[in-house]
Formats: C-alpha cells, sequence, structure tokens
C-alpha cells in the first residue's frame, strides 16, 4: 500500500510539472502574438510564396 502512494504522489508531481510547463509555453507564446499580431501572417506567406517559388517563376519584387 505504501508503494502505491508513493507512485501516485510521483505521477500527480510529474503531472503537474509538465502541466506548468505546457502553460508557461502558450502563455509565451500568447504574449508574443500580442506584441505583433501580424508576425504569424508574415511567416505563413513567407513560407507559402518559398514554397511556391519551387514550382513556378515568381515576380522578385512583389509581395503577396
Amino acid at each position: 500500500m505504501q508503494f502505491l502512494k508513493k507512485n501516485i504522489t510521483v505521477v500527480l508531481a510529474l503531472v503537474a510539472v509538465v502541466g506548468a510547463g505546457s502553460a508557461y509555453y502558450f502563455y509565451s507564446q500568447f504574449q508574443q502574438l500580442k506584441a505583433n499580431p501580424q508576425a504569424i501572417n508574415d511567416k505563413e506567406n513567407k513560407e507559402l510564396v518559398a514554397k511556391l517559388g519551387q514550382l513556378m517563376l515568381l515576380p522578385e519584387n512583389e509581395q503577396p
């Protein structure tokens, strides 16, 4: 019985640490998004243009 209580305590502590780490990660991502909301769109546009540029010739000086 003592062994079972010890395992439950370890598992709960591990879940708490993982939960706190996840919460911190998503909070920091949210703060970055609040600081510059256009950054996500700019990054996606650059990736899309790069992939499309491999398939066809694109103008050099235009932004979507």
